[in-house]
Formats: C-alpha cells, structure tokens, sequence
C-alpha cells in the first residue's frame, strides 16, 4: 500500500504529464492552423495562447506544497475551457478539434484536482 506523501506526486506528475501535452499540441496546432493558406486570426486561434501559456506555467507550480497550485489549476480550468469552446465554435476545424479535446482534459484534470484538495 502506497503511503500517502506519495499521492500528491503522483498526481502532480499526472499533471505535468498531461498541462505539457496539451501545451505542446495546441503549440504544434495553432502553428498548422497559422500557416495554413487564407488561415484568419479568430478567436479560435488567439484562444489558444492565453491557454498555452497557462498551461505551461502550470506544469512548474502543480506541487501540493506550491502556495500558487491553487490559483493555476482555477486559471487552467477556466482557461483551457474558453479555448475548448472557441475551438469547437471554429466549425471544428480539423486542426482546431484535437486541441478542444486536449482543452477540455485539461481542464478536468485541474477541476478535478481543486475538488480532491490534494
């Protein structure tokens, strides 16, 4: 049986894990998106950067013991879901549509974390 000091690191490693996926696949997206001929800069796109942005200034205060933790997973849940719902709201563009979902874990996985207070 796990004790349970290492709980809170294990799940801030779960966190890391996924805050970087999601950042770097709405990064590797948003350039496709960017350089696709005609691509416009809506709020599909410029939604993506306030949440890849949090996200990865996420990844360095996710530690139970970060006086920040708080405040980052509030800011990613609400961040990553404003950009999942702009991104659904581009016609789910093939480019867009993965980091919706990339979003939307994300941001479970911060609102999760807030209710287990870990």
């Amino acid at each position: 049986m796990e004790s349970r000091e290492k709980i809170p690191e294990r799940e801030a490693s779960l966190l890391r894990g996924a805050f970087s996926e999601c950042a770097a696949g709405c990064e590797h997206a948003l350039s496709s998106y960017g350089a696709a001929p005609g691509a416009p800069e809506d709020a599909a796109a410029r939604s993506l950067i306030p949440a890849i942005a949090v996200l990865r200034t996420a990844v360095e205060h996710v530690d139970s013991g970060d006086p920040r933790r708080q405040l980052v997973l509030t800011l990613v849940a609400r961040t990553c879901r404003r950009a999942a719902s702009e991104c659904q709201r581009s016609g789910f563009d093939k480019q867009l549509l993965p980091c919706a979902e990339h979003c939307e874990e994300a941001a479970d996985l911060a609102e999760r974390s807030l209710k287990n207070k870990l």
